[in-house]
């Protein structure tokens, strides 16, 4: 079963920097820093950053002012709380993977990338069964 997540509301994650203006910050954070973001459709992203960037890989999220991961998030969690079925209770699926984020982060309206986890599945589960 595929689900279209556009619009859903998600969850990401990381250690990265608070501050958009420093990449390599001094002061990263000393507690998990998570933020509710909206996926968005894989058109206006692709709108945004191109073909080439984006494909079935990718899915973005975001896009609101002030509102990002930044350095230092990459390879962190992008989940979803919910069920694919009626009579599964709602469930934490891992959706993505931090990727790639637009300039200085948080300061641009223009979506946050991550790794489709879906795409790499069969790559996922035949390596994590050596």
């Amino acid at each position: 079963m595929t689900m279209d997540f556009t619009d859903e509301d998600i969850l990401v994650a990381g250690w990265g920097s608070l501050n958009e203006n420093d990449i390599y910050s001094e002061t990263t954070p000393t507690i998990l820093q998570g933020l509710k973001q909206k996926v968005v459709d894989d058109s206006i992203c692709r709108e945004m950053y191109g073909n080439i960037m984006i494909t079935e890989e990718n899915i973005c999220v975001g896009g609101i002012q002030g509102y990002s991961i930044c350095f230092g998030d990459s390879g962190g969690p992008l989940t979803w709380i919910g069920s694919f079925e009626a009579d599964v209770s709602d469930r934490n699926y891992l959706l993505g993977v931090a990727s790639f984020v637009p300039g200085p982060c948080g300061v641009l309206e223009i979506p946050t990338g991550f790794a489709r986890t879906t795409f790499f599945m069969e790559w996922i589960l035949d390596h994590i069964r050596e």
